[in-house]
């Protein structure tokens, strides 16, 4: 049986139709993107590598590489790119190859990257940390995350969607890589008090409630040369400002419990109705990676630090903050202020006990909270020549 060569050209034509309609659409499938294994590095602000950090994997995104501005430079590999699609990045918590959550009233990611990836084999993109964070879900197109996004990120995991995009819909093979972010410290620590010294202070606290997560805590100590910063959290208006020590007079247990900080080289700083602000550090806000603590100690159940090499005369505005496990500053404490000086002697004790050279005054009271002091100095000094 034969075929005129008509019908049987049709019939090659009808055969070769079917099959490129079925071949097609796996081409246009077949495209890929990967990323490899070690794919991908920290970069700071102006794209180099960022150095190691001890004990943190290079996928833990901190408060730290926020506020500095760092990023990831990742490797990205395509394989058979159709030209009429466009390979977008995404990030999000939930699964971005999905229309319906890139776009409209239901939108969960949001775009981490401006514009598409560019069509070569290889290529080494630079995704910003605070793009990774930013939750811009109101629209399809990418918006650039400012440095406010840096304090908000509760612990999660973000995953980064590499996505060919043709007609809105996902086509060919993607992508993913997921990174750990935590950049919100733990809670601050609270009933801070300070103590000075010969060109020094104490700072005590009442450690965090979170001490699952609390590390350390870092003072912070403003002179009034700290860089303003522009979080507007308010002062509260119950801190203290520098009262110098046992300023009662009438108060012996006061005096007593003066001198004997004063014999350790440290003295008491009292409370006093007074304000202390400091346009660096403001209560409730996290302190701005650019201001350095003074003083940092190790443990969640730490109370105290001593500060040193600070100006006698100069009055420093105080506050403490917790740090976790990540490097995360919490929000500050109340502000504390406290004035080094040198440390008192027995006579200036007992002057401003109410002393004078005679040992008594006119007013009474003074001179009986002073006797309580040479009481006591002298009760001690008896216990030690009996010792000996």
């Amino acid at each position: 049986m034969s075929f005129p060569v008509s019908s049987a050209v049709r019939l090659v034509r009808v055969i070769l139709f079917a099959v490129l309609a079925l071949v097609v659409p796996r081409i246009a499938l077949a495209q890929t993107v990967t990323i490899p294994d070690s794919g991908y590095t920290r970069a700071e602000g102006d794209g180099k590598t960022a150095p190691d950090r001890n004990n943190i994997k290079p996928e833990v995104i901190t408060y730290d590489d926020c506020a500095n501005d760092r990023g990831y430079n990742i490797v990205v590999n395509t394989t058979a790119y159709d030209q009429t699609s466009e390979l977008q990045l995404w990030a999000g918590t939930q699964d971005c190859t999905n229309v319906t959550v890139r776009s409209g009233s239901t939108q969960q990611c949001w775009r981490a990257f401006p514009g598409a990836v560019p069509r070569v084999a290889s290529s080494t993109i630079n995704v910003k940390v605070r793009d990774i964070l930013s939750y811009a879900k109101t629209q399809p197109d990418y918006v650039k995350a400012g440095d406010d996004v840096c304090a908000k990120a509760a612990q999660a995991n973000i995953t980064l969607y590499y996505i060919f995009v043709k007609g809105g819909e996902a086509a060919g093979t993607g992508a993913n890589k997921v990174f750990t972010v935590d950049t919100v410290g733990p809670p601050a620590p609270t009933e801070i008090t300070t103590g000075i010294g010969e060109q020094l202070l104490v700072v005590n606290w009442k450690p965090s409630s979170e001490t699952t997560d609390t590390q350390s805590y870092n003072v912070y100590c403003d002179d009034g040369t700290l860089p303003a910063t522009d979080a507007s959290a308010p002062v509260d208006s119950s801190t203290t400002a520098d009262a110098g020590v046992a300023s009662d007079a009438s108060d012996a247990s006061g005096d007593a419990q003066a001198f004997a900080a004063s014999s350790s080289g440290i003295s008491t700083q009292a409370n006093t109705s007074g304000t202390c602000s400091s346009s660096a550090l403001i209560e409730g806000s996290v302190p701005p990676a650019s201001i350095k603590p003074c003083g940092t100690v190790s443990g969640p159940a730490a109370t105290t630090a001593t500060v040193t090499d600070r100006v006698n005369g100069v009055t420093y505005a105080v506050a403490v903050s917790a740090v976790d496990q990540y490097g995360n500053p919490g929000p500050l404490s109340t502000i504390t202020c406290a004035t080094p000086a040198p440390t008192d002697d027995f006579f200036d004790l007992y002057r401003r006990s109410g002393g004078s050279a005679g040992g008594c005054n006119e007013a009474g009271s003074g001179s009986v909270s002073a006797m309580v002091v040479l009481g006591a100095i002298a009760l001690a000094a008896f216990v030690r020549r009996r010792r000996a």
